[in-house]
């Protein structure tokens, strides 16, 4: 299961040293908030990401940041889905995309909500500037969400 690559994460940072002041428990939202998400999206969210929101909320580190939810917030203006909105509703981001972290604000990593396999479905690059051509060969950044997370922890510890 990917979402152990979550938990995974979390060791990997603690036992290397760097400090992780908005990745705790602390912030984890409820599994209400989760299947109000869900409910929005019109699409179950993978089990990683999943996870992810009811031990963590959201999360940065070493100068990344994934969107997540707000503990007790519906609809912030910071949570996932109202970034991902924001999106649909400025470059046409489709509906089964879930925008989970944003590079430079020409593209975002995003969640292909309706490739949902066996609980999980895989990361992929949306560019705004490349629009519609995307849907047909998306670029797959990783297998999972738990398996993304894991790397850019990672990468940024490395």
């Amino acid at each position: 299961m990917t979402a152990n690559k979550i938990d995974s994460a979390i060791s990997l940072i603690d036992s290397s040293g760097k400090d992780r002041p908005i990745l705790q428990k602390k912030f984890a939202v409820s599994t209400q908030q989760v299947e109000e998400l869900e409910k929005k999206l019109g699409f179950s969210l993978p089990e990683s990401y999943q996870h992810f929101l009811l031990n963590y909320g959201s999360g940065a580190f070493e100068g990344w940041e994934f969107y997540g939810l707000i503990p007790d917030k519906s609809d912030h203006p910071d949570d996932v889905y109202s970034f991902t909105v924001e999106l649909r509703e400025e470059h046409d981001l489709p509906n089964d995309l879930l925008a989970i972290e944003n590079f430079d604000g020409d593209s975002v990593a995003c969640l292909l909500l309706s490739a949902l396999r066996d609980g999980e479905c895989p990361v992929i690059l949306w560019d705004h500037s490349e629009g519609e051509r995307q849907i047909r060969k998306p670029y797959i950044l990783a297998n999972s969400f738990g398996d993304y997370f894991f790397e850019k922890v990672e990468d940024a510890i490395e």
